[in-house]
């Protein structure tokens, strides 16, 4: 079935929006067919409510019927892995992805380097 339907991130965020105003979002993994990577969900706010994240991911996992594995962090956070090429941020940016939300400027820090916390 996944073949045929792939998993529709418009959905993803109308889950995500559940749990607060969303800074980052970024797929990778199994939302790109690329199902060797660690992480297929990379999420930024300035305040995360971990519990509630939680919540809205396993309601869509259950929707799709897969495991989504996901990092949830600060936006200072996110910017200083970035930044410092951090190994969790490098294995998932250096790899197909696509970045869905981005009011933090995670993207000019990944091509110019830009960040200096």
């Amino acid at each position: 079935m996944f073949e045929t339907a792939p998993i529709n991130g418009k959905n993803l965020l109308t889950h995500l929006r559940k749990a607060g105003p969303l800074d980052f979002v970024a797929v990778a993994g199994v939302f790109v067919r690329e199902f060797e990577q660690q992480l297929d969900l990379l999420i930024s706010m300035k305040k995360p409510p971990q519990s509630k994240i939680e919540t809205a991911i396993r309601a869509f996992e259950a929707e799709i019927g897969m495991e989504i594995r996901f990092a949830l962090m600060t936006n200072e956070s996110l910017l200083y892995r970035v930044g410092m090429n951090d190994k969790l941020t490098r294995d998932f940016f250096d790899y197909k992805h696509q970045i869905l939300i981005d009011k933090i400027g995670v993207r000019d820090e990944l091509h110019n380097g830009s960040y200096r916390g």
